[in-house]
C-alpha cells in the first residue's frame, strides 16, 4: 500500500491564519487605544500602549516574533507541499510505468 509522506496541511495554514488573526486584533486595539490617548495627551497612557504594540509582535510562549512564528510555519508547509508534490510526481511516474506494461501486456495477447 502507498501512503502519503505528509499528513493534511490545514492545521498548519489554520495555525498560521490564528496567529496573523490575534496579532491584527491586538494591533487594531492597539490603534484605537493610541487615537484615544493622542486626544488626552495621556503620556502614561502612552507608555501602556507601547507595551501592548509590544505584546502584538512578540509571542510570550516561544519568546520570538509572531511574524518569524509565522515564517517558520510557513517554511514548514513549503517543505510539507514539496514532499507532497514529489510523492505525487512519483506515483505518476509508477503510473505510466503500468500503464505501459499493461499496453506492452495487451500487444503480446494479440
Amino acid at each position: 500500500m502507498i501512503t502519503c509522506p505528509v499528513g493534511h496541511t490545514c492545521p498548519s495554514i489554520n495555525k498560521a491564519i490564528d496567529i496573523l488573526h490575534d496579532a491584527m486584533a491586538e494591533i487594531n486595539e492597539a490603534v484605537k487605544q493610541l487615537e484615544r490617548l493622542s486626544t488626552e495627551t495621556d503620556f502614561e497612557g502612552i507608555e501602556e500602549m507601547e507595551g501592548e504594540i509590544d505584546d502584538a509582535k512578540w509571542n510570550a510562549d516561544t519568546g520570538h516574533s509572531r511574524l518569524s512564528d509565522v515564517e517558520s510555519l510557513l517554511e514548514d508547509l513549503r517543505e510539507e507541499n514539496s514532499q507532497l508534490r514529489e510523492w505525487g510526481n512519483d506515483l505518476n511516474c509508477e503510473l505510466q510505468d503500468a500503464e505501459n506494461k499493461i499496453n506492452e501486456l495487451e500487444l503480446q495477447e494479440t
